[in-house]
């Protein structure tokens, strides 16, 4: 075992799915104790900034299990991602995720996701604008 990976905290969490992972199923395995953090499926930022209501109501049934949460944005345009994560983080999350991951053709069609990696230099400019409007 190398340095880096005795270090490592090893964790469970399932993959986030949008519409799959629903409050009872949220509930059953943070009773049961089968992860010991949260990871919400994508909140998508497309028009504005959503409302700080919006944004609590959205990460509640993962903010009520007690265990840490991170919150998990998607979109295009980079100081609307940037303010949406300062808000999740101002709610509770412990961390922000930006999904580059998705492969919806829907998704990758509007250059999110996955679509993000067709656009290197942008998905950089994104990257940077969370990196310096959130605290580190």
């Amino acid at each position: 075992m190398t340095q880096a990976t005795q270090n490592f905290i090893q964790e469970v969490w399932p993959g986030p799915m949008e519409g799959v992972m629903k409050t009872p199923f949220i509930r059953t395995a943070s009773k049961l104790k089968l992860v010991s953090r949260w990871m919400t499926p994508f909140y998508r930022v497309t028009t504005g900034v959503p409302r700080e209501k919006q944004i609590v109501s959205f990460l509640e049934p993962f903010m009520e299990t007690g265990l840490p949460v991170s919150g998990q944005i998607m979109g295009t345009d980079r100081d609307l991602l940037a303010k949406t994560a300062l808000l999740m983080l101002k709610c509770g999350c412990i961390d922000v995720n930006l999904n580059c991951g998705c492969p919806s053709a829907r998704v990758v069609s509007g250059n999110a996701g996955g679509g993000a990696l067709k656009d290197i230099e942008k998905l950089a400019d994104i990257l940077k604008a969370l990196r310096d409007t959130l605290p580190c």
